[in-house]
């Protein structure tokens, strides 16, 4: 009578052990799942902040390169008006040498 009883706990046993083994795995699985998820969240939010941070170097380069054009112009209209300037100074100078 004793063999059942024992063949019967076993077998219990052995269920409540593959029941947790499953539940276990379960667990590990979603865990995973989780995991993976927060992965590709992290990946997606670092690519957006890379994007995001090369949109603004492009600016700032638009922008430096635009007020480079400016002074470039800029000076090269100070530098003729001040060639003219000197010109005419030349000219009323040696006009009023040869008088």
């Amino acid at each position: 009578m004793e063999v059942p009883k024992l063949q019967e706990t076993i077998r219990e046993l052995s269920v409540d052990r593959q029941e947790s083994s499953e539940a276990i795995v379960k667990k590990v699985a979603e865990e995973v799942q989780n995991l993976q998820a927060a992965l590709a969240e992290q990946k997606k939010d670092s690519e957006e902040t890379e994007e995001a941070m090369l949109d603004m170097i492009k600016e700032v380069v638009s922008k430096i390169k635009v007020e480079i054009e400016t002074e470039k112009r800029n000076r090269e209209t100070s530098e003729g008006n001040l060639l003219a300037l000197l010109e005419s100074t030349c000219s009323k100078l040696q006009l009023t040498i040869t008088v």
